[in-house]
C-alpha cells in the first residue's frame, strides 16, 4: 500500500541536550538554533523535534528561553514519544503514550512527533496513539523493529504498517515522513 502522503516541510536537528540545553551560556542555545536553521534554510518550514531534550537537568529557563527564539524564527517545535523499556505491561516512560505527549505540547504550545518504533517498544496501537495526536501531529518519523529501538528500514520488522497508515489517514495527516533508519548490509 502506497502512504500517499506529501509535504514541502524539512525535518532536521536536535539541540544537544547534555551539554548546550544545560549551559548557563543562551548565546549557545542561539548558536545551535541558529545552526540548525542555517542548514535547512527556510525553504517550506522546519521542524525541531525533541524526545530526550527536555529533562530535569536543564534549567527551566533555557527551556523558555529556547522555545521563545525557535518560534521568533518561525521554526515549528515538536515534542517526540519516547522509547519504552516495557520491563512490564504497566512500566513506560513518561512520554511514550499520545496523551502524554499532548499534553506536554499544549503546556508549551508546540506540536507533537510520532515516533513509529518508539511507539512499537512501548506495545502501544499505533492507529489509536496517532488519532489521540489529532492536529497537534507535525512530524512522523518512520521505522521498523523488532520490539528493540533497531531503527531498521520500514517493513523489515514487526510494526503493523496497515494500522500506521490508518491512523495518519483519520488524522488527516499531510507532515512530514522522516525516515529515521539505520541501513545495515
Amino acid at each position: 500500500h502506497a502512504i500517499g502522503l506529501y509535504t514541502a516541510q524539512l525535518a532536521l536537528g536536535n539541540v544537544d541536550a547534555t551539554g548546550i540545553m544545560c549551559n548557563p551560556d543562551q548565546t549557545l542555545i542561539d548558536a545551535a538554533i541558529r545552526q540548525v536553521v542555517d542548514t535547512a534554510g527556510y525553504d517550506g518550514g522546519l521542524i525541531i523535534a525533541t524526545d530526550h531534550s527536555f529533562h530535569e537537568g536543564i534549567p527551566q529557563e533555557n527551556v523558555l528561553y529556547f522555545l521563545e527564539k525557535a518560534k521568533k524564527l518561525g521554526v515549528t517545535l515538536a515534542v517526540e514519544n519516547m522509547a519504552s523499556t516495557k520491563e512490564s505491561e504497566h512500566d513506560h516512560l513518561y512520554g511514550c503514550r499520545a496523551v502524554e505527549i499532548v499534553a506536554i505540547a499544549k503546556k508549551l504550545g508546540i506540536k507533537t512527533c510520532w515516533d513509529t518504533g518508539h511507539a512499537h517498544t512501548a506495545g502501544l496501537a499505533q492507529s489509536h496513539e496517532i488519532e489521540l495526536l489529532g492536529s497537534t501531529l507535525a512530524l512522523v518519523h518512520l521505522h521498523d523493529n523488532d520490539g528493540s529501538d533497531a531503527h531498521l528500514v520500514p517493513l523489515t520488522g514487526q510494526i503493523d504498517w496497515a494500522d500506521v497508515i490508518k491512523g495518519l489517514r483519520a488524522v488527516g495527516y499531510e507532515g512530514v515522513l522522516d525516515f529515521e533508519t539505520t541501513l545495515k548490509v
